[in-house]
């Protein structure tokens, strides 16, 4: 087992950090246009106090706000933690340091699971010793995954079809078997629907369903 760096309180740290500050004395920036749920920072909560410090704070060294870990500033301040490690990043431009701080946030939206590889390792996690609520998911989220049903297809299935499913710029395409056109046709919308409901709201009214190819 890896030795924690040092400790922040009674949370161990084990990423690379420049120093251990009173979360009081950092200053989020006030502009930060992304915001976190009530929700949201108690998952966080759980993954710090059960994981440790993974991540520092980072704070810029141009201006003295802090670029990224608004998130981690917020829970370690309801926690009441009496340090927090921080990272100091040098930034050419305010504009840089703006980018760095609006990338942070959006790059991690563009990734999408892989649900049944998502589903396997979760279910290798599941042992009950290992508390799940550490991998960020909610007992909701994580019963919706467990008990989700197979993809509907088979090795005996005919005719293939393609349905595309387009959301902003990102595509993802299914491929999908089944005895007939008609049930092609069914099994595809069905799919479409079923990843529309996986995708953000604000996201569903992007999104265009075409189906397309087989054999009569």
């Amino acid at each position: 087992m890896q030795e924690p760096r040092g400790l922040a309180g009674i949370i161990p740290i084990y990423c690379l950090y420049d120093e251990l500050i009173q979360p009081e004395e950092l200053r989020p920036n006030p502009r930060n246009p992304n915001k976190h749920s009530d929700d949201q920072l108690e998952r966080l909560r759980k993954c710090i106090e059960g994981l440790g410090w993974r991540w520092p704070i980072v704070v810029s060294k141009l201006s003295g706000l802090v670029v990224k870990g608004h998130a981690r500033l917020s829970v370690a301040l309801r926690m009441e933690l009496p340090l927090v490690p921080v990272e100091y990043q040098g930034y050419a431009s305010e504009a840089e340091e703006w980018a760095d701080l609006i990338a942070d946030n959006k790059l991690s939206e563009l990734s999408e699971w892989e649900r049944p590889t998502l589903k396997d390792i979760l279910e290798e996690l599941d042992t009950g010793a290992f508390d799940l609520d550490l991998t960020g998911f909610s007992s909701e989220d994580l019963e919706e995954l467990m008990t989700a049903a197979p993809p509907i297809g088979g090795d005996e299935v005919a005719n293939k079809y393609h349905i595309h499913v387009y959301k902003v710029t990102e595509m993802a395409e299914y491929n999908l078997e089944a005895n007939g056109s008609k049930l092609a046709e069914d099994i595809a919308l069905r799919q479409a629907e079923s990843d529309k409901e996986h995708m953000k709201p604000a996201d569903r009214k992007f999104v265009t369903v075409i189906i397309d190819g087989g054999e009569e």
